[in-house]
């Protein structure tokens, strides 16, 4: 029996294609939101609501936990859920609305926190949604470039490392005047 033989496609034929730039601008974005969020969220805990080291301990807590609270929500949500989701939503579109309202929900409070120790702790309240919003974004996010790929393994790794460049250099960019 004969091996069918997978049709690829060459750089330039990638480069014409409409999605391949629809769906890296969507993965640059969702990337951005997740690189951006987790760095700037030490700097945001400690210098606008207040959690500092002390004598004892050279970096305050909160800068930890408060990522790892994060951390484990997004890996049991993939683990456990996350496939649910897909499932049930069916296509690309309705889960990455879904992370957005997330992400929104858990963000939006560090809006109106400030160094009031009386309502800090609402920052691990909002951890686990912003974490889990974040999750469904890259899950989705990385869902959509094998869509852009299907069968053609040959090429993949241009259009991932496409991808990866974009986001990379934006991100540089964007850190560069948050942090200045």
């Amino acid at each position: 029996m004969k091996q069918q033989e997978k049709s690829t496609k060459i750089t330039t034929a990638w480069l014409k294609e409409g999605t391949f730039y629809v769906h890296g601008i969507v993965y640059m974005f969702v990337r951005l939101s997740i690189n951006v969020t987790m760095t700037m969220q030490p700097f945001y805990l400690e210098y606008v609501t207040g959690f500092t080291a002390t004598d004892k301990l050279p970096t305050a807590p909160q800068i930890a936990i408060v990522p790892l609270i994060s951390s484990v929500f997004q890996l049991l949500f993939s683990v456990f859920l996350q496939r649910r989701m897909t499932i049930c939503l069916r296509n690309r579109v309705l889960p990455m609305l879904v992370s957005i309202v997330l992400v929104i929900l858990g963000s939006l409070p560090f809006a109106f926190l400030n160094d009031n120790k009386a309502y800090n702790w609402v920052v691990y309240l909002v951890a686990p949604l912003q974490g889990v919003g974040l999750v469904i974004m890259l899950n989705t996010a990385t869902s959509l470039i094998s869509d852009v790929i299907g069968s053609d393994t040959a090429n993949s790794a241009f259009v991932y490392g496409c991808y990866g460049f974009l986001y990379k250099v934006a991100n540089g960019i964007l850190i560069y005047f948050l942090v200045a």
